[in-house]
């Protein structure tokens, strides 16, 4: 049995906290591999207000990731979830690629947009 199989057969022998108290009394540099679930509860994220929630039309509060790094003097910030599907379309079509009102009534009852 090779070393990492080694350690994971052994590391899986223990919970979280009891694995990275050992590690740590041995100086054994380890962290913990978050999933999503743990960030809401953890300390830290919670100290350095790393999770934010917005809201969501159709989903309603939603946690996201804050700015990673936040700096002083500019901050960050996560301002939207993000357009719906098709919500810019009309200012896509009219302003950005200067489509005639005519042309996308056309395009429309074509089903092409």
């Amino acid at each position: 049995m090779g070393a990492g199989r080694l350690s994971a057969h052994w590391t899986a022998t223990l919970g979280t906290e009891p694995l990275l108290a050992l590690l740590a009394e041995h100086g054994v540099p380890a962290s913990r591999i978050y999933v999503t679930k743990d960030m809401f509860s953890d300390p830290h994220f919670l100290a350095r207000d790393a999770i934010q929630r917005l809201t969501h039309s159709r989903l309603g509060e939603f946690p996201v990731q804050a700015v990673v790094p936040r700096l002083s003097d500019t901050p960050g910030s996560v301002r939207s979830l993000g357009p719906e599907l098709g919500e810019h379309n009309d200012e896509i079509y009219a302003g950005l690629l200067q489509i005639e009102p005519s042309r996308l009534a056309s395009l429309r009852a074509a089903g092409t947009i």
